[in-house]
């Protein structure tokens, strides 16, 4: 039998060996997992700046947007005003007619003084007749720019007095207008309304009822017929997706005479105000009352006088765009 040996240091060796072996590749094991952590750290980093990119180019691109949409907006402002509400706008309204047409009728109530030479009585006439008529048309000749041309008739009850044997008693007021109309490019707010304002220049030629004598007893209604020139304003305001209100104001000037009697000199006033009803972007209902004033001096041959007339009317129209 040989001599038996014992190995104790190489095992020593050998167990030193493989712990280090061990933790050697636990030290490469954390290195990876540090470096996959930094790797997936620099992912998230970068897809935080694209993001971040995407989002100031977004916000970039809205304020060119909002900008331009700004620029636009103004640009077209006397076009298109702004809508009274979020919606689009279902019918075009008043406020974008390029030609219109308008007729109707309704009731009125007709006052007229004369005061004529000293030798004859006063003469005050009031009368509530129905139907008034009136008809209206516009174009558009221009980007702001409108004619219109109007016609308005008006009769009351005869005229009867004691004192006077007037021959033909009818009583009749009517009266043309033929003007141009031009709407401000910029619009405003007021009571929480969009208002589009216009001013309106008109010719107008008149026919009022005039008692004028005939013979020494004998009276007749004539026409005092004379032109007129005015200006005043034009408003339209935006209420909602199918109305919208109006309101108009001018004064009348009379500057030439087309009768036997003479207008020397006078001030008239004439207004509306009224809603239009939108049933379709081509046909529109417009209900409104309005009013005339006029205060006049007359001369008939060497006689002169004064002259007042006055009117109320409540209207009805059916308006059509083409």
């Amino acid at each position: 039998m040989g001599p038996v040996s014992f190995t104790f240091a190489d095992d020593s060796k050998s167990n030193d060996f493989k712990t280090k072996s061990v933790e050697n590749k636990t030290t490469e094991s954390k290195s990876n997992e540090n470096k996959l952590k930094e790797s997936k750290l620099k992912d998230v980093k970068a897809k935080t700046l694209k993001t971040v990119s995407k989002q100031d180019e977004s916000s970039s691109n809205l304020d060119h947007t909002n900008v331009s949409l700004d620029m636009d907006s103004k640009s077209n402002a006397d076009v298109n005003p702004p809508s009274t509400s979020s919606k689009k706008r279902k019918h075009s309204g008043l406020w974008t007619c390029k030609n219109c047409f308008w007729i109707g009728g309704g009731a009125h109530y007709l006052v007229f003084q004369q005061k004529p030479p000293a030798n004859l009585e006063p003469v005050n006439y009031q009368s509530i007749g129905a139907p008034s008529v009136w008809t209206q048309f516009r174009f558009k000749v221009w980007k702001r720019l409108g004619v219109t041309a109007e016609y308005q008739s008006q009769s009351g009850a005869d005229l009867k007095t004691k004192s006077l044997n007037i021959k033909d008693p009818k009583v009749n007021w009517t009266y043309s207008t033929f003007g141009f109309d031009y709407r401000f490019r910029k619009y405003f707010r007021l009571f929480k309304k969009v208002w589009l304002p216009r001013v309106l220049f008109a010719y107008q030629s008149h026919s009022m009822p005039f008692i004028q004598q005939q013979e020494d007893s004998t009276y007749s209604i004539s026409p005092l017929q004379f032109n007129s020139l005015s200006v005043g304003g034009y408003f339209d305001i935006l209420s909602s997706e199918s109305w919208h209100f109006f309101l108009t104001n001018r004064i009348q000037v009379p500057i030439q005479s087309q009768s036997k009697v003479q207008v020397k000199q006078g001030l008239s006033f004439d207004g509306t105000i009224g809603a239009v009803y939108h049933f379709t972007p081509m046909l529109s209902l417009a209900l409104f009352w309005g009013g005339q004033y006029h205060s006049l001096k007359y001369q008939d041959g060497l006689d002169t006088g004064n002259y007042t007339l006055w009117n109320s009317k409540m209207n009805a129209l059916l308006g059509f765009y083409f």
